[in-house]
């Protein structure tokens, strides 16, 4: 019984500390995008992104820019529609060369409104799908 319990736990425990992580597939990351807003856990959503800032001016230099973004824009936001109450994956489509991916989801916030959002992401030089910012 008591080995039992000491599994349970560390399940348990293992579950929680992985908080916003997903699995290496495109709607797995686009779902832990989702989950780590819904949790306001900016740190967990910026580890998700794949940020170039060699390839764009328009992308935002540095985490911590986008962070700050994040929780002066994006949170109040989200917290002025009730909060993500739910989501659904409803397409995940792979390019031909298996490094770009767009992922379709429906998310329902708390004030009943629902929205599509769609997620660009892209395989990294590790095989790691991630968010890609911008276009």
């Amino acid at each position: 019984m008591r080995k039992l319990f000491v599994s349970l736990s560390v399940a348990l425990i293992a579950i929680v500390m992985g908080g916003c992580g997903s699995d290496n597939t495109p709607a797995g990351v686009a779902e832990a995008s989702i989950k780590c807003i819904q949790k306001e856990d900016i740190n967990g959503y910026l580890d998700l992104l794949e940020i170039d800032n060699s390839k764009s001016k328009d992308t935002v230099k540095g985490k911590e820019e986008l962070a700050a973004l994040l929780s002066a824009k994006v949170i109040p936001a989200l917290r002025a529609k009730g909060g993500i109450k739910s989501y659904k994956v409803m397409s995940e489509e792979i390019n031909e060369t298996g490094d770009k991916a767009k992922v379709t989801l429906n998310v329902v916030y708390g004030n009943g409104e629902e929205d599509e959002q769609v997620a660009d992401l892209v395989k990294n030089e590790n095989g790691e799908w991630k968010l890609k910012l911008g276009k």
